[in-house]
């Protein structure tokens, strides 16, 4: 019986939602870092709140948040192309980077999302 981060959110409300949907779908589910998140610590909220599951509900979690739209094909919101990529420095090694640089500076930022980047008409966006 393993434990495994099923998906990682950005806020509480998010995360709480992923869990609630899949309670009501029989599937027991766990939020970690939310502590961190309510009580300010802002330096472990940009890592985001994860949304953990035994690994034998894996299929049964994953076919309820592609319910929800999560893991769907992405697309470019401007020119609808498939060919996007995302950048290092915007990934989580970017982020855990973030909080190595607010740490030492003693400033927090706000909460990170990946952005996206169109490769056919350059336009920059968040999923």
């Amino acid at each position: 019986m393993a434990i495994i981060n099923l998906i990682t959110c950005n806020t509480e409300i998010e995360a709480t939602h992923v869990k609630n949907l899949l309670e009501n779908a029989g599937v027991e589910s766990y939020l970690t870092n939310v502590n961190a998140t309510n009580l300010g610590y802002p330096y472990m909220a940009t890592l985001g709140i994860e949304v953990m599951i035994d690994e034998k509900d894996s299929q049964q979690a994953l076919e309820v948040i592609k319910s929800m739209g999560y893991f769907e094909e992405n697309k470019c919101p401007v020119c609808h192309s498939k060919n996007i990529s995302v950048r290092l420095r915007d990934g989580k090694f970017g982020k855990i980077l973030a909080v190595l640089m607010m740490l030492l500076a003693f400033v927090p930022f706000a909460n990170m999302k990946t952005t996206f980047y169109c490769k056919d008409c350059k336009a920059k966006f968040k999923l």
